[in-house]
């Protein structure tokens, strides 16, 4: 078995409900450390879209990047644009640690920590595998310099699938999306 658009039915059945737990972990996750009910708004099963297509504006945004290895390889990428991380973090910090640079990149890195500690946690309980993840990279950028680095990136994967799900929170307009990049599964159970 393998993960990917390789897949038979059955598998790509279980996958996407699989990717489908995480979103939701992840948004029960968000919403107990921020304090705020978090939903995801959509998922999608995006094979060939970009990981920034859907953006309109070009403006500042903040890409978390999680690289998933053992016996499934790929990447996660958490984008949040800078004016959703502003509000983000004035849910848990007070107006004077608000420009605390350190400190704001430390919270939102959690909240990445966050959704790969859950997929791994899936990845486990639903078909056993063994995955670990390293301490996520925190780029800075606006949309078509981050485009050009996220090309870059990908031109090296071998893509199996890209699933992708906008979070969204009540009393706070931000919408920051995941974006999981899977590759071929490394090894056999």
């Amino acid at each position: 078995m393998k993960i990917g658009t390789t897949m038979n039915a059955e598998v790509q059945n279980v996958t996407d409900r699989m990717i489908q737990n995480v979103f939701t972990a992840s948004a029960d996750s968000f919403s107990e450390f921020l304090g705020k009910r978090v939903t995801f708004e959509s998922l999608q099963n995006m094979s060939a879209e970009p990981v920034l297509y859907h953006l309109t504006r070009d403006e500042p945004l903040n890409l978390f990047i999680s690289e998933l290895r053992g016996d499934v390889k790929g990447t996660c990428f958490l984008v949040i644009p800078q004016r959703d991380c502003l509000e983000i973090l004035k849910t848990q910090l007070s107006e004077e640690y608000l420009e605390n640079g350190t400190l704001q990149d430390a919270l939102l890195t959690k909240l990445d920590v966050i959704v790969t500690e859950n997929f791994i946690s899936v990845l486990k309980s639903e078909l056993g595998l063994s995955t670990y993840t390293y301490i996520p990279k925190l780029k800075r950028g606006n949309k078509m310099e981050l485009f050009s680095f996220l090309k870059s990136e990908e031109a090296h994967l071998q893509i199996d699938q890209r699933y992708k799900a906008v979070l969204k929170m009540e009393e706070v307009r931000v919408q920051p999306f995941f974006s999981w990049v899977l590759e071929e599964k490394a090894g056999k159970k």
